[in-house]
């Protein structure tokens, strides 16, 4: 199946499959960094407490981190 794919295609489905990993990798980076961001101008704004914003940033990273373990898999 790997050499079909390699002779229609004319590349290793490898490399597509880290190309398809790494970009879903770089847009649930994007989301964690800008729910993290809108989050932090909630607490300037004195919308969100910093314990809040603390909780809300460790919960967002954990499943930012879990997301990563599953894409590696």
């Amino acid at each position: 199946m790997e050499a079909a794919f390699l002779e229609g295609a004319g590349f290793n489905s490898n490399g597509l499959q880290l190309l398809v990993r790494g970009f879903i990798a770089a847009l649930f980076s994007l989301w964690a960094l800008w729910v993290i961001y809108n989050q932090f101008k909630l607490v300037v704004a004195e919308q969100l407490t910093v314990i809040q914003w603390v909780f809300n940033t460790v919960t967002v990273t954990v499943i930012y981190t879990i997301m990563l373990v599953i894409i590696a898999l």
